[in-house]
């Protein structure tokens, strides 16, 4: 049987219909068998998932934290700060939906539009930052930690614009930061260690420590 091409991403007779032969055990197991299983399992994940929130408390609290320190500061500055961070950080996220009106389907551009934001993003600095304490703010204390600005950018990011449809783009802005803060936000006791000293540390599988050392 000989099967037309058909170039259309949803065709209303997609190739693999007119080539389908149920007398052939491996298109009988493959279409009859194996995909009204997936399509079943694949309606019921999502059913399943449908109402779990995307949210995660630990990546909002370094931004909700510090804004409701900030309007109960008599000093003013913070809390325009963090204002102004977030307008600023709207207009991206409004230039990135303009961007990908209309390319819901072509992803030939994705990776450009992605890379024109995240040099935007990048670039959003404090309005005033020689005021003494959002200079405290840009000031790294270690050479690879993000500074406190940074954190709180990539926090008011996940807290103002998080969305299951912009999921990849938050992360791909924001992702160093977010990785870096959530251990340390989700548990007080956690440690970031390079390879080598890991390795050195001969942790098994299953095996706890205390604090102690008693483990």
């Amino acid at each position: 049987m000989q099967c037309s091409l058909i170039k259309s991403k949803n065709p209303r007779n997609p190739a693999y219909k007119q080539c389908y032969n149920e007398n052939r055990i491996v298109d009988f197991l493959k279409f009859d068998v194996i995909k009204p299983h997936t399509n079943q399992f694949s309606n019921e994940l999502k059913q399943q998932l449908g109402n779990v929130s995307s949210r995660d408390d630990d990546l909002e609290e370094v931004y909700a934290k510090r804004y409701y320190e900030a309007v109960r500061d008599p000093d003013a500055r913070p809390k325009e700060e963090l204002e102004h961070l977030v307008d600023t950080l709207s207009g991206i996220v409004r230039e990135w939906t303009e961007m990908q009106a209309g390319k819901e389907n072509d992803f030939t551009w994705y990776n450009r539009d992605i890379a024109h934001c995240y040099m935007k993003y990048l670039d959003v600095k404090p309005k005033g930052p020689s005021y003494p304490v959002i200079d405290e703010w840009t000031r790294k204390a270690l050479t690879s930690a993000p500074t406190t600005w940074e954190q709180l950018k990539a926090s008011a990011l996940y807290a103002k614009f998080m969305h299951s449809s912009r999921c990849h783009f938050v992360f791909a802005l924001a992702g160093r930061e977010l990785l870096y803060m959530k251990p340390l936000q989700a548990d007080p006791e956690a440690l970031t260690v390079v390879a080598d000293i890991l390795q050195n540390m001969k942790v098994k599988k299953g095996t706890t420590y205390d604090v102690e050392g008693e483990g």
